[in-house]
């Protein structure tokens, strides 16, 4: 019994540490309407995203995120501006599978220097690195799936 309230303790931790707890540190676009969407999830219709559900998103991808900065040896002054403000750009597409689930292809970069129209086009690139990488969400499972990163 001992064991098993340790272990729930320990996943809490885990879970609350890798979460996001807002927006204000994340520089983001969602890209609605997008040719790209179906070319990502095969059979989708483009839908939207509310500000709730991107910080649910968020959530979801808190510690994978985490991980991807650890993993990659981003410093946390890599990581963070000086204003606080997370490294990662994130472009969301949201699109409703065939099976009428809401999922979102995050896609995400170091830097906006390269790509004025970031916020309104997706950002593609062939290489580039660990700066690049990008993560499937589906809202209504709650889960992530399809991370992959450019090397």
């Amino acid at each position: 019994m001992k064991k098993i309230k340790i272990l729930s303790l320990l996943t809490l931790i885990i879970l609350f540490s890798c979460s996001q707890n807002g927006l204000e540190n994340i520089k983001y676009t969602v890209i609605l309407n997008d040719e790209t969407g179906d070319f990502i999830f095969e059979n989708s219709t483009p839908t939207t995203l509310s500000e709730t559900e991107i910080v649910e998103i968020e959530s979801i991808i808190g510690c994978l995120v985490s991980n991807h900065i650890n993993t990659y040896g981003f410093t946390t002054s890599m990581a963070e501006n000086e204003n606080g403000e997370q490294f990662f750009y994130r472009q969301y597409l949201p699109v409703i599978l065939g099976n009428n689930e809401k999922a979102v292809w995050i896609n995400f970069f170091c830097s906006n220097r390269k790509f004025e129209n970031w916020q309104k086009e997706l950002v593609i690139v062939g290489d580039g690195g660990p700066c690049y990488f990008q993560v499937s969400v589906n809202l209504d499972k709650k889960i992530y799936f399809d991370y992959n990163v450019h090397h």
